[in-house]
């Protein structure tokens, strides 16, 4: 058959021609699919289109973000013609196409009576992974109509005396209504009538239980008497009839308890977590305290239990501080008894032998030992039993499957940590769509029911759960404080998550109502040596290399050799992470493990001690990374600083506590300058140098001061503050003239020269320069050499001898290729291009501006408006008007996403060209090419300059 099938209630699938279609996987595209489907019967306007799934977004890029997701969608979509009716305006979904619908069937089984067939066919709520706003009412509109079908199906039951099958259909209803009393006392007098006794105090007890956990209260008197009331029921002559006929509802044995909240997300992992459990006899999941290895683990032992006919068991092991009680506590769960004189685990092993069944055992780590020599005996006596436990630790026995759980997933942080916004354009459709984000809002919603995600909330909750390292306790517990606290208190209260996050779920297990039980948990199990190095780790940021763990980590307590295995030993118990990075590994700590290691290392009275020694490192690699403090733009350097960024940020703080620190701190910021300067940091960069300057005034080495000086110079200069960068560029040529030092007093007179020109004092520039530039000559410098000259020659083509100035820049360029200095490469290039622009050489002028692009990715730095305002010059020069205000306009908005500004040097030509393309274009016309330029986003002015070219 030629159709196609899809299921969109429960997780979202399509099959065509009996084949599975995996090709429509984004949620957003799953949802234009679903609505197109459930509205069919008219064509949707693509405006509508476009609010309904981006509403957040400015009109124009809702339409464009349409017009892209149609075309994905069509390419998707087997035979997409045949379903889809696309024209310029409207989008419709072809109702006489041959495919069928789950939801459609369902309302249709409903409302003739087909009841069973309904209960088969609603496998979940409408696109559970999606929360687009058009949906919720939908989702909730279908989830009431199976509710009542549940309420219909339980008194069909009863009145057939199908009285075990009606109480499943309760207990079913109670999974998604546990607060209605009314199916409580259903169920209860449904036990009652079957003759279960048991099973009536079992109900009666749980719905006490569950309405003091989360209403705090007791059953309303109408409960009280319905249970007494189904006490004193006499017991039937005829039992009621085991079933209906329904293949629906096959009974299975499992002792899984219920989540009253729901599972948000992991379907990836759950699916792979299924199959593993299906391949291997004993899977582990490990991971961090709170990190959700119980629900995932009981989720997945939900999702199999049609493939155990003997049973899923889950056994709770947190609460058995003795190992002895461990078999005791499986033969409880399992229903078996001792039989003496036959050990209690030979009796088990022998009850499973031949049984198909998955026991789920649930927070081993403190019983490692033991749960593995259990589960040893139990693999080899019975061939068909899974085990899944979860642990912070694996087993470490043979056969033995690890996995380990990760975070939640968050919205990827842009690359380099940019000051690009890092939500610019996000809706917050977009953002649920990520399980931290997810799970924050409905927890702060069940703690607050008027809380809901906004666009003036959205980020501050991405931040908190970025923050929280995407630990589901985390998140859970913090959202709980909406209650009290807005998101922005919260937020600000996370340097302190471990005060801040208390107060759990009472239904929790103890260690996991607090974050600080459930590290104090994890401590305790360590030896000595574990929490001495776990301390000693929290002094790091962002991560951490075994050589950086071994120079500052170690001592006489904690030899550097012993490092490497007490490191593998934290990563064995999830309180460390790793990643592999080229070839070398990075390891790190969650920041709520961080936080509270570090409250450790406090306690201990060490930290002093481990900060320095973390300060001398990163100066240390400071020095061989950059050792002569410049700009340059090497892969290398520029890769090992961004990895570094936080730890480098972090002995910085600590060389503010006093002057001795901070001649060490001075030296490091001067280190780090160019680097700061080439990712656009200018006021960390400007700020951190000022200050430190002034703590240093006493301490810091006159040769170390020099630099530092004329780095600030630089810093100042980037932010438009010319005359504070005179004077400290002044300050810092004096200097080096007294020590005598050449190599810094280039640099300084660079700094002056370059501060001078770009103020439109070409003249007093040049001998400046000139002067760097026959040091840089006399010291056989090459990179110097090619630095003064990548300014002085425009600065002698301005002056008016073209020859010499653009003989400066190709020398410039030659240098910088052959050294293959990025920066300067860059630099040279975009210099080159102005000039020979002028000269009508357009075709170089091009491949220049190229050259300049690809070689510094200028799309995430402050290069980029330069290059843009360059192209848009260029494009004046070759006719196309239209072009040119598209490119200024897009120039200026990345000014501003970076925080830089058009230097006065290039002021003049920029205010002609916008006269004269207001003048050609009209003012209409000008501003409408501005606005579309405006518009654009920094990768896409990037590829459109680029591709341009």
């Amino acid at each position: 058959m030629r159709g196609l099938r899809i299921r969109v209630l429960g997780t979202f699938s399509l099959t065509y021609a009996g084949r599975a279609v995996e090709t429509v996987n984004p949620t957003r595209m799953q949802s234009l699919l679903t609505f197109l489907v459930l509205h069919r019967s008219s064509p949707q306007p693509r405006q509508q289109l476009a609010f309904l799934l981006w509403p957040d977004s400015s009109e124009a890029q809702a339409r464009t973000n349409l017009r892209n997701l149609i075309y994905l969608l069509r390419q998707a979509l087997p035979h997409a013609d045949d379903f889809l009716r696309v024209d310029a305006r409207t989008l419709q979904w072809r109702p006489d196409s041959a495919f069928t619908l789950d939801a459609a069937e369902f309302e249709e089984a409903v409302a003739t009576n087909a009841l069973e067939s309904a209960y088969a066919l609603y496998r979940g709520d409408l696109l559970p992974d999606c929360y687009d706003d058009w949906i919720m009412a939908e989702r909730e509109r279908l989830h009431q109509l199976y509710t009542q079908l549940l309420a219909r199906l339980i008194a069909q039951g009863e009145e057939q005396r199908a009285y075990r099958t009606a109480i499943q259909y309760a207990q079913q209803l109670l999974r998604h209504e546990p607060l209605d009393e009314e199916t409580w006392r259903r169920l209860m007098r449904l036990h009652a009538l079957d003759g279960d006794r048991a099973g009536v105090v079992r109900t009666y007890h749980t719905c006490a239980t569950v309405l003091n956990r989360e209403l705090s209260v007791e059953p309303a008197v109408e409960t009280q008497t319905c249970y007494e009331t189904a006490l004193k029921m006499p017991i039937p002559s005829e039992p009621g009839i085991s079933r209906l006929s329904s293949p629906t509802l096959i009974p299975q044995r499992h002792n899984l308890p219920r989540h009253l909240t729901g599972f948000i997300g992991r379907e990836l992992e759950k699916n792979q977590v299924k199959e593993l459990v299906v391949e291997h006899h004993l899977l582990t999941l490990t991971g961090a305290g709170g990190m959700g290895k119980t629900r995932l683990a009981i989720a997945v032992a939900e999702d199999l239990i049609e493939l155990f006919p003997d049973g899923v068991w889950w056994l709770d092991l947190a609460p058995v501080a003795d190992p002895a009680l461990l078999p005791q506590t499986m033969a409880s769960v399992l229903g078996l008894r001792e039989l003496p004189p036959r050990p209690l685990l030979e009796v088990i092993a022998s009850h499973v032998r031949e049984r198909n069944l998955l026991i789920v055992l649930d927070n081993c780590e403190h019983l490692v030992s033991t749960v593995g020599e259990i589960a040893e005996t139990l693999l080899r006596a019975a061939p068909q039993v899974r085990l899944l436990v979860t642990s912070r630790e694996s087993l470490r026995i043979a056969g033995e499957t690890t996995w380990r759980v990760p975070p939640l997933s968050l919205p990827p942080l842009a690359e380099g940590e940019s000051n690009v916004g890092m939500l610019e354009d996000v809706s917050v459709g977009a953002l649920l769509q990520y399980e931290g984000v997810r799970l924050f809002v409905e927890r702060a919603a069940m703690a607050l029911p008027t809380f809901a995600l906004t666009p003036q909330n959205a980020a501050i909750v991405e931040q908190i759960c970025r923050r929280l390292d995407g630990i589901p306790l985390a998140i859970e517990l913090a959202a709980a404080r909406v209650k009290l606290l807005s998101v922005e208190q919260i937020a600000e209260r996370l340097a302190d998550s471990f005060r801040l996050l208390t107060r759990g779920s009472r239904s929790a297990l103890p260690r996991h109502q607090t974050l600080q039980e459930t590290m104090d948990w994890s401590y305790r199990l360590l030896s000595v040596k574990e929490q001495t190095l776990l301390r000693r780790l929290a002094v790091f940021s962002g991560g951490f290399t075994l050589v950086a763990a071994e120079r500052v980590c170690s001592d006489q307590d904690l030899a550097p050799g012993e490092i490497l295995d007490v490191l593998s030993s934290l990563q064995d118990k999830s309180l460390t992470e790793v990643q592999q990075r080229d070839a070398e590994a990075r390891n790190y700590l969650l920041e709520t493990v961080r936080q509270y290691a570090h409250q450790k290392l406090i306690e201990s009275g060490q930290v002093e001690r481990v900060r320095d020694r973390h300060l001398e490192f990163f100066v240390s690699l400071a020095e061989q990374a950059n050792p002569m403090s410049r700009d340059t733009w090497q892969p290398a350097v520029m890769s090992q600083f961004q990895t570094e960024l936080d730890n480098l940020r972090a002995a910085l703080e600590w060389s503010t506590t006093d002057a001795q620190h901070a001649q060490f701190g001075l030296k490091l910021v001067s280190l780090m300058a160019g680097f700061l300067k080439l990712r656009g940091d200018f006021s960390g960069s400007r700020d951190w140098l000022v200050r430190l300057l002034e703590e240093a005034k006493t301490t810091a080495p006159p040769a170390w001061r020099a630099s530092a000086l004329h780095c600030a110079a630089t810093a100042e200069m980037l932010l438009g503050h010319f005359d504070a960068a005179v004077a400290l560029a002044q300050e810092s040529v004096t200097l080096a003239r007294e020590l005598g030092d050449e190599p810094r007093l280039a640099e300084a007179l660079y700094a002056l020269g370059g501060i001078r020109w770009l103020t439109n004092l070409s003249a007093t520039a040049r001998p400046i320069l000139e002067e760097s530039l026959a040091i840089c000559r006399r010291l056989n410098d090459s990179f110097g050499v090619a630095y003064a000259l990548s300014d002085l020659g425009r600065i002698v083509y301005d002056l008016g001898n073209h020859s010499l100035g653009r003989a400066y820049l190709e020398e410039s360029l030659t240098l910088a290729r052959e050294g293959k200095w990025d920066f300067i490469i860059a630099r040279s290039a975009y210099a080159l291009c102005d000039v020979v622009r002028h000269e009508g050489d357009l075709t170089r002028a091009k491949s220049l501006i190229k050259e300049a692009l690809t070689t510094v990715n200028a799309a995430i730095n402050w290069g980029l408006p330069f290059l843009t305002e360059s192209r848009a010059h260029l494009a004046m020069a070759e006719g196309a008007l239209s072009q040119a205000a598209l490119l200024f306009g897009a120039a200026e908005h990345v000014y501003h996403m970076v925080g830089f500004f058009r230097v006065p040097l290039l002021q003049h030509e920029y205010d002609q060209s916008i006269a004269a393309l207001r003048e050609a274009l009209g003012e209409d016309g000008f501003a409408a090419c501005w606005t579309d330029g405006h518009a654009l986003t920094m990768p896409q002015v990037f590829e459109f300059v680029l591709n341009s070219c």
